[in-house]
């Protein structure tokens, strides 16, 4: 049976927001476990990792699909950690250090600090709010962050520091939208040529007989 959850979209794009509540409008269904969205919100400003955790601690749900840029080596997220941050994401990296201190494990040094980017005022306030989320009980979080399965690591550092039971994400690109499609062998054995400036990564989906017949590019 499918399980309500609350979706939260932080620093993605209008067009993208539009999709994404087009989506749960017409579908409601966000596999594998699956998730159907109770309550959808679209988060434009004063985004950080702070402010997600602000949140989740108001949220009447124990479920989440969180929508926000991934790293495409899947070591964190595209928002800063606190508002105003001189580093401008939040990587596995800042949680454990974060988790590490609260359990009296380490001490922030100077370079810690720097590194992260953040006052010791927004430490505090990460700590205090990071023990608020973890009571909340939270069941399940998909994150739809591109890429952060693909760090194992990383994405069980984020499960931890929010306290989920589960949490999962995907291990490659990931959208919500109408990309282009062409279709047929012409398309298959050229699509290289229809890619414009910039970095390309072809995924390439495996027919039953061997040979992939479908491409997706990003």
């Amino acid at each position: 049976m499918a399980a309500p959850a609350h979706v939260i979209t932080l620093g993605i794009e209008p067009d993208i927001n539009k999709n994404i509540r087009a989506w749960f409008k017409q579908f409601n269904f966000l596999p594998p476990i699956p998730l159907t969205a109770g309550q959808v919100d679209t988060v434009a400003f004063d985004v950080s990792f702070e402010h997600l955790l602000e949140l989740l601690i108001k949220s009447p749900f124990k479920n989440f699909i969180l929508v926000i840029h991934g790293h495409v080596d899947g070591s964190g997220l595209y928002i800063p950690l606190a508002p105003a941050s001189s580093k401008k994401n939040t990587e596995h990296w800042d949680l454990q250090k974060l988790m590490d201190v609260d359990a009296g494990l380490s001490k922030m040094s100077p370079a810690d600090t720097a590194r992260m980017g953040i006052s010791h005022h927004h430490l505090e306030k990460i700590l205090g709010l990071m023990r608020q989320v973890r009571k909340r009980g939270i069941d399940c979080i998909e994150f739809r962050s591109c890429n952060l399965g693909k760090n194992i690591m990383s994405l069980n550092r984020f499960r931890q520091f929010l306290g989920a039971r589960l949490a999962g994400g995907p291990d490659l690109h990931t959208l919500f939208g109408l990309p282009g499609t062409l279709v047929g062998q012409e398309f298959l054995n050229t699509h290289m040529h229809h890619h414009p400036g910039g970095n390309w990564e072809t995924y390439k989906f495996p027919h039953a007989f061997g040979e992939p017949h479908l491409v997706c590019c990003f």
